[in-house]
Order: structure tokens, then C-alpha cells, then sequence
């Protein structure tokens, strides 16, 4: 599942919060609906893996509620976003 996460983040070439990933991975898997109660718990779960296992990095934005997840190559060495990347969040 970590796998197919950072595939959506890739595929999407932009940083994504939970919000967006949920719809995106429903879409390519809509049997996880029907065997999941909570949804946002079970991607939660997946997304803090990604994140100890160094595959994704959370970005928090001030003001918004929430962090949104890049791809290690889209943060500079001081945990900063990349310019070209923040662009793309607003």
C-alpha cells in the first residue's frame, strides 16, 4: 500500500494532502471502500510508514489544516519545499 501511495504522489507531480489521495486511490481500487470502516484511518496508518520509512515527506503549510505529502527529491537539504513545487500547491 506504501508502494501504491507514492505512486499517486509521483503520478500526480505534485504534493498531495490525504484529502486528495483518498478519491485518487478509491478510484484505482474501489474494493478498499467495501473492506475498510474508516478510510482516512486505514491511509493514515499507510502514509505514517511512508513517512518513517523516509518515501514520502509531510509539509505543512501554515493555515491549512493538515500536512501535505512530497516526495523526498521535491525537499532542499533544510526540509524547505522546492520553489516549483510550492506553486503547485496553491
Amino acid at each position: 500500500m506504501v508502494t501504491k501511495l507514492v505512486f499517486l504522489v509521483t503520478k500526480a507531480g505534485k504534493p498531495l494532502c490525504s484529502a486528495e489521495i483518498i478519491p485518487l486511490l478509491t478510484d484505482r481500487h474501489p474494493e478498499i471502500i467495501k473492506k475498510q470502516d474508516s478510510l482516512e484511518k486505514y491511509i493514515s496508518a499507510f502514509l505514517n510508514t511512508a513517512m518513517k520509512h523516509g518515501r514520502l515527506i509531510p509539509y505543512k503549510l501554515k493555515g491549512v489544516r493538515g500536512n501535505f505529502y512530497c516526495l523526498p527529491e521535491w525537499v532542499s537539504e533544510e526540509g524547505e519545499l522546492l520553489p516549483e513545487m510550492r506553486k503547485k500547491i496553491y
